[in-house]
């Protein structure tokens, strides 16, 4: 089970609780309710893991954008330099250079940039959930500790 149902689970049965009478308190299993900590505790390690593994195809994806971005430029300059050996006209092939170069800088940015956004919306998402987790975890101690 996930650490998103495991607090869900947790915060059933803190609701799920018989009453003490006249009071806010409740009866809870006390077994039972730290058994689920403790799978909770279990559990968000290999969600951190998750983080990090993301983090991690995040940086070759920049990788890979980056050797890609090389590749264009050695093409372009290559393709560059194939157009002034083949045309007289230089002024055209420095310029069609530079074309390919911008667009391969301005590409290269891009799928930088869409790398970057999409790590993040990841780590943002798993930051919520763990955020979430721990509120949910301390909620259930707080209630426990009122008792």
């Amino acid at each position: 089970m996930n650490v998103m149902g495991l607090l869900d689970y947790l915060q059933e049965e803190v609701s799920e609780a018989s009453k003490v009478p006249f009071t806010e308190n409740c009866i809870v299993d006390r077994e039972k309710i730290l058994n689920i900590i403790q799978d909770i505790r279990v559990t968000l390690p290999a969600e951190i893991k998750e983080a990090e593994t993301i983090r991690a195809q995040r940086n070759e994806i920049l990788d890979d954008a980056e050797r890609e971005a090389h590749d264009i430029v050695d093409e372009a300059q290559q393709r560059a330099s194939q157009m002034v050996e083949e045309n007289t006209i230089t002024q055209q092939a420095y310029a069609e250079a530079d074309r390919i170069l911008q667009e391969a800088q301005n590409g290269a940015e891009q799928v930088r940039a869409s790398a970057d956004q999409y790590a993040m919306d990841l780590l943002e998402d798993l930051e919520n959930n763990i955020r979430r987790s721990l509120e949910v975890v301390s909620n259930g101690m707080n209630s426990m500790q009122g008792r």
